[in-house]
């Protein structure tokens, strides 16, 4: 299966959960699942740099705690040979993290429109035959701004347990929304 046909059925299904989500949770704002569309990069480290542009959808299992499905695309930048252009690997990736509300925007933090802290953590796995092939732990927190179509900076550490290069390590950077 491709890529592109998992991102189409994820967007599919992403649009037909919007009018299943159940409104009497008793939760603050209610929303058993929500999702979202996230751009990341992690810096450069030995002349490689991952970006990726992925799709979640989030389930509410506790009143703060949520379980995740994450889906996207990941390329990798890496230096060329001397005199010879960089090199681009892509990659389509799948996989199951968990995220809690630790703090909830109150006082000075709505001042801000600061709607949570939430860290989280996640594992991923590329699917198919890939040009870069990997196992993709992380951990991190996100700043979730406001509280319905959420605004969300994620900063964290992901290790890239790679098969056919050595493994990628550091620290990256995401934005998104969540709705």
């Amino acid at each position: 299966m491709s890529s592109r046909t998992v991102l189409l059925a994820l967007a599919c299904v992403l649009t037909n959960l919007c009018h299943g989500q159940d409104t009497d949770t008793g939760a603050t704002d209610g929303n058993r699942i929500c999702y979202g569309i996230y751009a990341s990069s992690a810096f450069r480290q030995d002349g490689r740099q991952p970006m990726g542009l992925h799709l979640s959808v989030d389930y509410r299992a506790l009143s703060k705690t949520f379980v995740f499905i994450r889906g996207g695309s990941t390329l990798c930048v890496s230096d060329g040979a001397q005199g010879q252009p960089d090199v681009c690997t892509h990659s389509s990736e799948l996989g199951v993290g968990l995220r809690h509300e630790l703090l909830l925007g109150t006082g000075d933090m709505r001042r801000f429109m600061l709607g949570s802290v939430e860290p989280h953590v996640y594992v991923g796995h590329t699917l198919g035959p890939a040009d870069w092939s990997y196992t993709l732990y992380e951990c991190g927190f996100s700043l979730a701004f406001r509280r319905h179509s959420t605004y969300v900076a994620t900063f964290g550490y992901r290790y890239y347990d790679s098969r056919k290069v050595p493994d990628l390590k550091g620290f990256y950077v995401s934005l998104g929304l969540r709705l």
